[in-house]
């Protein structure tokens, strides 16, 4: 479909109005967006776009209480000393997982570790971190390396040891055993005159802990109660929240966002865009929905897509080219082209990808995840760095042990993947990776071809292997750059054949990659270590399309 255009008279407005709109192709409909319409000014502005900064930044996710390396040792001033570091690897953007307190961090061996995902406060930061103060300045030096910081937000349950939830218990079972971590007591009756008792979702029934009607619990864990949005006074705390936040850092990661009503967060982009038009929301809904891209986020996890796709192909299960059908089925969900997805190779809920290949079928693991890396640097999308790869943390980091380890009859997500929340490896530095990851991202920052406007293509080519290569250009326009990337996930190098008009010296590493084995004067060979970027004046393949039905919509208001 092409643009859709529409004229209003000037007229015909008397304010500031906002016109709706979604793209139509007979068949589906996509997603809602926003012209404002400015009859003063005479301008047309779009609110629901993401901020501009957001089109080539990097991602990286701190597990914050890993990340001084030894147990127990994370600060926000340890935070502030690695700042110079994050920005001499060519970083935009420091996610940290919650700093608020929480129940996880303040016991030994907590399930699936420290993670703080049990808020029981929103208006503080958790004493083993330091000070509001230190917080702020950690973020103030972020900001004099231009780097800014993401407040990971988690408002679909809070923790169950948080007064407002405790306030709504009148009495625990007195069999209960206070010190087992597996559980919290047994609630015997509940106080349903606490003014906090409907901030929490209920059900009917009891469960096999608590009497009737029990809370509900995120994933059944119950030391994670759920809020009940469908109550007003909670909704306005919970704003009051992210007004104080929104106040401190740059963005919010805003964690099960599916299980809070889309009402909600349209609000919330309102209030934080009002305080700072350059605020960004990055979603985690899993699988994704293009539903959440209507005047509610900028960014969206692709876990179902993107990283369980490279994942598979660091274990040698998949073929590189499913990554192509990755990006193509972004458009085919309904994701607007403006909106941004995550092209994440690993977090902190996810196996790390080196380990995975490590346990496949694919040698050379660390080869494996420096090719994923460029996948998701070059491909179309937001790229994040989980912190720790750019080490080789599953060499090199010290692992966490799981909380049940002699308990056979309980589940720790950390026994699946001992690096997946590792302490960071700050006394060794694998020089030649950490050297790859820098290039990469400056290569990113600095070539227009990888902007977010630039199309990716596909691109005639041959090999003999094409389970182990990824083949694709990245064509920014008639007139502006050009290149072919290939990526080889293969622990030896692999010969490609491309069109004789491709140049074969490599825009990554400056050398000159062609092989003179191709009889034929139309074709040109080159050999692919890792990744190659190379120049070509002109593109014949097929473009993947974008990713809406809609390319935009164009209103004009004239007099």
């Amino acid at each position: 479909m092409s643009d859709t255009k529409a004229q209003i008279p000037l007229s015909a407005l008397n304010a500031p109005t906002s016109v709706y709109a979604c793209p139509f192709d007979g068949q589906c409909v996509g997603v809602r967006d926003h012209v404002l319409l400015n009859p003063e000014t005479k301008t047309v502005s779009l609110p629901n776009r993401p901020p501009d900064w957001l089109d080539n930044a990097v991602i990286y996710e701190i597990f914050t209480r890993s990340f001084a390396g030894t147990p127990g040792q994370t600060t926000f001033e340890t935070l502030d000393n690695r700042v110079s570091y994050l920005s001499s690897l060519g970083i935009d953007v420091i996610w940290l997982t919650p700093i608020v307190p929480a129940w996880s961090p303040t016991v030994e061996r907590a399930p699936g570790g420290p993670h703080g995902y049990s808020a029981t406060d929103y208006f503080s930061v958790a004493d083993d971190l330091g000070t509001l103060a230190e917080f702020e300045a950690f973020v103030e030096r972020c900001h004099d390396h231009d780097i800014r910081v993401c407040f990971d937000l988690v408002i679909n349950h809070c923790g169950w040891p948080h007064t407002f939830f405790q306030d709504t218990i009148a009495e625990l079972d007195a069999d209960s055993n206070p010190d087992d971590i597996s559980t919290f007591p047994s609630i015997a009756s509940w106080n349903t005159d606490s003014k906090y008792f409907d901030w929490f979702d209920r059900q009917q029934g009891g469960n096999e802990y608590d009497v009737a009607p029990a809370q509900t619990s995120f994933f059944d864990v119950r030391y994670q109660p759920n809020l009940n949005f469908g109550n007003v006074a909670l909704r306005e705390h919970i704003l009051a929240v992210i007004e104080f936040w929104a106040q401190r850092v740059d963005g919010f990661r805003c964690d099960i966002a599916w299980g809070v009503p889309h009402s909600f967060w349209v609000e919330v982009r309102e209030r934080v865009r009002a305080q700072n038009p350059e605020f960004f929301l990055l979603d985690e809904a899993i699988p994704r929905k293009a539903s959440f891209a209507a005047s509610e986020f900028d960014c969206h996890f692709d876990t179902a897509g993107f990283m369980q796709s490279v994942h598979a192909i660091a274990q040698g299960k998949r073929s590189p080219t499913d990554l192509l059908t990755d990006i193509a089925a972004r458009r085919n969900d309904g994701f607007p082209q403006h909106t941004h997805l995550l092209n994440a190779t690993e977090n902190h809920d996810e196996p790390r990808l080196t380990y995975q290949a490590m346990l496949g079928q694919r040698p050379a693991a660390e080869k494996v995840q420096r090719a994923a890396m460029a996948a998701a640097v070059m491909l179309p999308g937001i790229p994040m760095i989980y912190y720790g790869q750019e080490r080789l943390i599953t060499k090199h980091g010290r692992r966490r042990e799981p909380a049940y380890p002699d308990d056979p009859t309980q589940s720790d997500d950390i026994e699946s993947d001992p690096y997946k929340r590792a302490f960071i490896n700050w006394s060794t530095l694998p020089t030649e990776h950490f050297a790859f990851y820098q290039r990469l991202i400056a290569l990113y920052h600095d070539s227009p071809v990888f902007g977010v406007k630039s199309k990716l293509t596909r691109v005639a080519h041959r090999s003999e292997t094409p389970t182990d290569v990824l083949v694709f250009a990245r064509n920014a326009g008639m007139n502006e750059p050009k290149r072919v990337i290939i990526i080889n996930f293969a622990e030896e190098s692999r010969h490609v054949d491309l069109r004789a008009v491709v140049d074969t010296t490599d825009q990554f590493t400056d050398n000159d990659i062609s092989v003179d084995t191709t009889p034929s004067e139309d074709i040109v060979t080159v050999d692919v270590e890792t990744v190659a970027v190379l120049k070509t004046p002109s593109l014949l393949g097929q473009d993947v399309p974008p990713q809406s039905w809609c390319h935009g919509y164009v209103v004009y208001v004239f007099q």
